[in-house]
């Protein structure tokens, strides 16, 4: 079976190279920080320590991105950047309740978004198809 990073890793390269589209990892994770009390070799020890979270919005998607659209005469043919958001899933996983919510928010406010298994998964949204 494939492994969502590797899912995500095709994703980033079939993508990389286009021109009107730009797809960014959301790393997110978790740190701590305070006041070094003592530097060993392999370990620090810190005075008044607390955690730091690093996340672009809870439930925020495994890629972020913009995307180039020209619009209609009507608005004189201006191209305008559009929100993307695609969360990378393995065949048989579903996204979890804070992640829907998350590509519910972008959908709702006009964005492109998803849950990709494959590289056509993209395409597709893309192309303004919601897949879950």
């Amino acid at each position: 079976m494939t492994s969502e990073s590797d899912i995500q890793a095709a994703i980033r390269l079939d993508f990389g190279l286009r021109h009107d589209l730009r797809l960014f990892r959301n790393n997110q994770g978790l740190a701590w920080t305070g006041c070094i009390v003592n530097r060993g070799a392999n370990t620090i020890t810190l005075g008044n320590p607390r955690q730091v979270r690093f996340v672009l919005a809870e439930g925020a998607s495994d890629l972020i991105g913009i995307k180039a659209v020209t619009v209609t005469p009507e608005m004189l043919g201006q191209t305008v950047g559009v929100f993307c958001a695609v969360e990378v899933k393995r065949s048989g996983k579903y996204a979890e309740s804070h992640q829907e919510k998350f590509l519910d928010m972008v959908q709702r406010l006009g964005g492109l978004c998803g849950v990709a298994r494959s590289t056509d998964d993209v395409e597709a949204i893309l192309r303004g198809e919601r897949l879950r």
